[in-house]
């Protein structure tokens, strides 16, 4: 098992392309939060926030236990005005041989980006954010169990509630003729079903390079991890605010800078082609996972400007700017559950719909499928860019009182052959999660003349034929699964068995055919085997009846049903040298 190299998301970066702040496009990070309606952190809580980052390092001084303090990430709250008294606690941890290799400097330049974004926009002093490293490629799954398992800091066990990630892979990499061959996509979706339901929030950057997300071919992919339904997958716009304000002169646009430098940029978007759609999406067409689910601004023409090893830094975005973007805001308002059932339900008013642009390569004349923009909910933006003020008591105060059904299966599988003589047949529904909140499942039959179904799965078969048996979840989601039954003529079994003749007299080396006779007569198997007791006296073909003297003496030969009813008659056979045939 190969698994792919993962990139990090942040793009164009401008060494000291510093301009006035009346003039310049570019903003602070804590600037983007006011623009986007973040509110102040909530001093009563104590979030823990963990960066996910598979190489480079951070400058700056790490003590024994982790602790990053005189680093790029402080110097950018400082300048941001933000004091050191107000500033969260930075901890960087490496795992499974991974270093702080500053001489990696796009793992560096991520890795100083999430941070500082976190930390500014969310400027909680009681904040905790754990940058974990990995070394590149790595599992997804992996990495995010030793996530959840937290690190222990001066004797304190940290565990993060909210993890931001800014590095990914075309989904199609883990894919071959459909199937997830490094296991990684079906692991990670296992290891967030649970932590999800459980209060953890992933922010995930839905990719760079548009509706192909830079897989080498003309082929669609969104990215992964931002495709697994456990995460809030987080686009890109293009902002202008010229007021610093979300006001009339202010537009926003999908993310999309075309060729730039040689490379096609644009934010990353589209349909899984291995995770389904989740109950929350059910409104959203199409069967499978749509991402993202959300857009921030992440246009390198309209980014941040960033410290980078002592030196200041403007253009810079790319979705790796808008996922801890989303992550800092959510570690503000300290959300009770998964936010992603409640965004897709809550009011247009806490969206801003992004009806402009689109994600594909717009000069490339081959026609590859693609994604714009529009009303409601696309595959650029999402729900659209988020109004924090309004979005706020939806995420913070309300908890989900139901945990939704994500999917639900048949066991025995399709095709299923089963006899009118049985009467009944026992399906089995599951619904996952385990914890789902209505376990309640709706069965139907396509055709009830054949056989019908109650609620708790039991099929009762009335005549030959072919049915479908579906269930569906009673939650509001309206996830099915189904499976074809085929139902065969009742099978009627032997009573009794009768063999002519009873006795049989034969001399050595004759043979004679003998028959049996099934009752009832309309018996669905007529048919028996036939066995010898003394195969020195007498053979006997098992399926034809046929008995051949072989030896003098007495032998007993017995025909028993095949049908399973197992009645059997017996006949018996007495062998000399000299007698004819006598029955």
């Amino acid at each position: 098992m190969q698994l792919p190299v993962l990139q990090p998301y942040f793009k164009d970066l401008r060494p000291n392309d510093i301009v006035s702040a009346a003039a310049s496009p570019f903003f602070t990070a804590r600037q983007l939060a006011t623009i986007y309606g973040f509110p102040a952190p909530n001093l009563s809580l104590s979030p823990v926030v963990g960066v996910l980052s598979f190489g480079g390092g951070m400058y700056g001084r790490i003590d024994a236990n982790g602790v990053l303090t005189n680093g790029d990430v402080q110097k950018y709250w400082a300048y941001q005005g933000i004091a050191a008294s107000q500033m969260p606690k930075v901890i960087v941890k490496m795992f499974g041989g991974a270093t702080n290799n500053l001489s990696y400097r796009s793992g560096t330049l991520e890795n100083t980006l999430d941070v500082s974004v976190v930390g500014s926009c969310c400027a909680n002093p009681n904040l905790t954010i754990i940058l974990y490293i990995f070394p590149n490629p790595y599992s997804f799954t992996l990495a995010f169990q030793t996530m959840l398992d937290g690190v222990t800091v001066s004797g304190v066990l940290l565990k993060p509630t909210i993890i931001s990630v800014s590095w990914g892979c075309p989904e199609i990499a883990y894919l071959q003729n459909g199937v997830d061959f490094t296991g990684d996509l079906a692991g990670l979706s296992r290891v967030l079903s649970t932590a999800t339901h459980l209060g953890l929030n992933v922010c995930v950057a839905s990719g760079d390079f548009g509706s192909t997300d830079g897989n080498g071919t003309p082929l669609l992919s969104c990215d992964f991890p931002s495709a697994c339904p456990y995460v809030t997958a987080v686009g890109g716009t293009t902002l202008s605010c010229p007021t610093g304000v979300y006001d009339s002169q202010t537009t926003e646009t999908v993310w999309n800078d075309g060729v730039l430098g040689g490379s096609f940029y644009a934010t990353g978007g589209g349909v899984s082609a291995y995770y389904t759609k989740p109950a929350y999406q059910r409104l959203v067409s199409g069967t499978m996972r749509g991402v993202p689910d959300i857009a921030l601004d992440a246009d390198p023409d309209t980014g941040i400007v960033l410290y980078q090893n002592g030196m200041l830094y403007s253009g810079i975005g790319g979705t790796s700017m808008s996922a801890p973007l989303f992550a800092a805001y959510l570690a503000s308002i300290g959300p009770k559950g998964f936010v992603n059932p409640l965004m897709y339900s809550a009011s247009n008013t806490c969206f801003r719909d992004i009806t402009l642009g689109c994600n594909y390569n717009t000069s490339l004349s081959t026609a590859t499928k693609s994604y714009s923009a529009g009303p409601g909910y696309d595959f650029c933006s999402g729900l659209g860019s988020i109004v924090g003020g309004t979005l706020m008591p939806v995420l913070a105060n309300a908890v989900p009182t139901t945990v939704l059904a994500m999917s639900v299966s048949i066991l025995p599988k399709s095709p299923i052959t089963v006899s009118l003589s049985n009467k009944t047949y026992n399906l089995v529904g599951t619904i996952l999660p385990e914890n789902v909140t209505n376990k309640s499942l709706l069965w139907t039959s396509s055709n009830s003349s054949v056989a019908t179904v109650n609620n708790n799965g039991t099929v009762t078969l009335i005549k030959s034929g072919s049915t479908i048996i579906t269930a569906t979840t009673k939650d509001g989601t309206y996830l099915s699964s189904s499976v074809s039954m085929s139902v065969t003529p009742s099978r009627v079994l032997a009573n009794s068995i009768a063999v002519t003749p009873r006795n049989l007299t034969l001399s050595t080396g004759k043979s004679v055919t003998v028959k049996a006779t099934v009752l009832p007569s309309n018996a669905s198997d007529p048919t028996v085997r036939w066995y010898s007791n003394n195969l020195r006296v007498v053979t006997v073909d098992q399926i034809t009846g046929f008995i051949r003297a072989i030896g003098t003496g007495t032998a007993s030969v017995l025909a028993i049903t095949k049908d399973g009813s197992n009645k059997t008659a017996t006949l018996s056979v007495t062998v000399s040298r000299t007698a004819t045939v006598k029955m």
